[in-house]
């Protein structure tokens, strides 16, 4: 969908994004663990295929596109359940982002206030 929000994503300087992830699977050992309506998040993502979006929507041919994301300045997304967070779901300005806790899982990077705002307006 085009907006002024895509474009802001597409221009490569990072924004904040969020979009829900219908199931996802994690493995870990031989266990797996699947969640349902899953939060993902990130203040500064950049698009890895922004020029071919962009020629996309100005083609209108934007409908069914795939978009690829990454990080833009630490090495994962954000992930949250908002059936855990209680309802209404408060805006993305009061989560707490916490490690995760996985035991014998190693938390990739470090999420300081410095490195990782978790307030959209402030990236």
């Amino acid at each position: 969908m085009d907006s002024s929000h895509m474009r802001e994503v597409l221009a490569g300087d990072g924004a904040w994004i969020s979009f829900t992830t219908q199931t996802i699977t994690f493995s870990f050992n031989a266990k797996e663990l699947t969640l349902k309506n899953v939060l993902d998040f990130h203040p500064r993502a950049t698009a890895i295929n922004a020029a071919e979006a962009i020629a996309a929507l100005d083609a209108d041919r934007g409908e069914g596109f795939r978009l690829e994301l990454r990080p833009d300045d630490d090495p994962c997304f954000g992930l949250a359940l908002p059936s855990r967070m209680g309802g209404p779901v408060p805006p993305p300005v009061e989560w707490e982002v916490a490690l995760w806790s996985v035991p014998g899982i190693t938390q990739p990077g470090t999420i300081t206030e410095s490195n990782y705002p978790v307030n959209p307006e402030s990236a």
